[in-house]
C-alpha cells in the first residue's frame, strides 16, 4: 500500500473539531499512517481556520451546499422518527459524494476507506477502484428492507471492517454471501497522560460519577438520573457530571434535552451540565471520574467512553448491551440491564 484515502460521513470534519468518534478515529489513525510514511488524504466537511492538522496528512474538504447546510441544520434538531430525517439525509449524502468523487479522481489512492455509510461507499465505488474498504461504526448493515441493495455494494468492498463482533455477526447474518470478507478490527485509542496542567480533576468531575456522550434517548441520560436519584437518598454528597449535547458541537437543544435539564434541575447542584467537551478536556474529566456511566438502552455498537475511561482509571458501568460486554469482561467493569435504574 502506497496510499490511501480516508472518507469520512457527510456530517463533520477531520480534524474533528466538532467531535465525533468516526472523525477522531480518522484523525488519530491518518496520523499514525502518515509517521509511518504512507501518503495519507482524509476527506471530509471542511475543518475551518483554527484546526490543527496531522503532519504529513493532506485534507480534502468538502464544502456544503447552500440548501444542504440548511436542512442538515434542520436535520440536527429532529428525533429519528421524524419523517423527514431520512428524506433530507439521502440529500445531504448524495451531494456530499458528489464532491468525493471529484476529490478521489484528483487523488487517485490505492486504497479507499469509507467509515460508516454503506450508501456512501456505493456511490463512490466507481471511482474508488478494486481496493474499497467500508468500515462500520454502527449496525447499518442488516437492515432487512435494504438488504439486496446493500448486498450489492458490499460485493464490491475488497473488506468491511465492524468495530466489535457484534456489529460483524450482525453483518455476516444478514449477508452470508459476503460473510468472508467482513471482520472484526477493535477500535483502540492513544492512552493519554496525566490531566493537563492547571486543570483540578476533582473539581471537573465532582465527587463521584460521569456520564459522556450525546444527551439522546437511546444513551439512557434519564435512566442514569432516575439511579442518581435513588443513591442521592442515601448518600448526598454523590455528584453528576454530564458531558455533551445533542448532537455534536454547537448542536441545538431538542425536547430530550430541554426535559433531561429540568429532571436534573429538581436534584439541585448535585448534578451539574458542562455541555459539548472537546477530547483534549474529556480526559481530564475521566481523570477526575471515580466511575464512568454508560447507560444506554440500545445496543451500543462499541462504547468508546468505556474504553477512554478504563485508560484513566476510572471505574465503569454499562449496560449489558451490543458490543459493550466485549469491552468489560471479567473484573473490568460491572454489567447490568439496560433500562433497569435499579440495577
Amino acid at each position: 500500500m502506497s496510499s490511501i484515502a480516508f472518507v469520512v460521513p457527510e456530517m463533520l470534519p477531520v480534524p474533528p473539531v466538532q467531535g465525533g468518534a468516526v472523525e477522531g478515529w480518522v484523525h488519530e489513525v491518518s496520523r499514525a499512517f502518515a509517521a509511518r510514511g504512507h501518503e495519507v488524504a482524509v476527506v471530509s466537511r471542511p475543518a475551518g481556520e483554527g484546526a490543527a492538522p496531522a503532519p504529513g496528512v493532506q485534507y480534502a474538504g468538502i464544502p456544503w451546499a447552500a440548501a444542504s447546510r440548511r436542512w442538515y441544520e434542520r436535520r440536527r434538531g429532529w428525533s429519528r422518527r421524524h419523517p423527514l430525517r431520512p428524506v433530507v439525509k439521502a440529500v445531504n449524502v448524495l451531494e456530499y459524494a458528489l464532491g468525493v468523487r471529484r476529490a478521489l479522481r484528483r487523488l487517485a489512492p490505492d486504497v479507499v476507506h469509507v467509515h460508516n455509510d454503506p450508501w456512501l461507499a456505493g456511490l463512490l465505488a466507481g471511482v474508488a477502484g478494486p481496493r474499497l474498504v467500508l468500515h462500520m461504526h454502527n449496525d447499518h448493515l442488516s437492515s432487512r428492507l435494504a438488504r439486496p441493495l446493500l448486498a450489492g455494494i458490499v460485493a464490491r468492498c475488497e473488506r468491511v471492517l465492524c468495530v466489535s463482533d457484534f456489529i460483524r455477526d450482525r453483518a455476516r447474518a444478514s449477508l452470508p454471501a459476503s460473510a468472508g470478507r467482513i471482520e472484526t478490527v477493535l477500535n483502540a485509542i492513544e492512552l493519554p497522560g496525566a490531566p493537563p496542567a492547571g486543570e483540578d480533576p476533582q473539581d471537573a468531575a465532582g465527587t463521584g460519577f460521569l456520564y459522556a456522550g450525546r444527551l439522546v434517548p437511546e444513551k439512557g441520560v434519564d435512566v442514569l438520573l432516575d439511579a442518581f436519584e435513588r443513591l442521592l437518598a442515601r448518600h448526598p454528597q454523590a455528584r453528576l457530571t454530564i458531558a455533551g449535547s445533542s448532537f455534536f458541537a454547537g448542536a441545538p437543544a431538542t425536547p430530550f434535552e430541554r426535559q433531561v435539564r429540568e429532571r436534573a434541575a429538581r436534584l439541585g447542584d448535585a448534578v451539574r451540565f458542562a455541555g459539548f467537551v472537546p477530547r483534549e478536556r474529556l480526559w481530564a474529566l475521566y481523570h477526575g471520574a471515580l466511575a464512568v456511566v454508560v447507560p444506554s438502552v440500545w445496543d451500543e455498537p462499541f462504547g468508546l467512553v468505556a474504553l477512554e475511561a478504563m485508560a484513566c482509571g476510572a471505574a465503569v458501568i454499562a449496560s449489558r448491551a451490543g458490543g459493550l460486554p466485549e469491552l468489560l469482561r471479567a473484573g473490568s467493569g460491572v454489567l447490568v440491564p439496560p433500562g433497569d435504574a435499579g440495577a
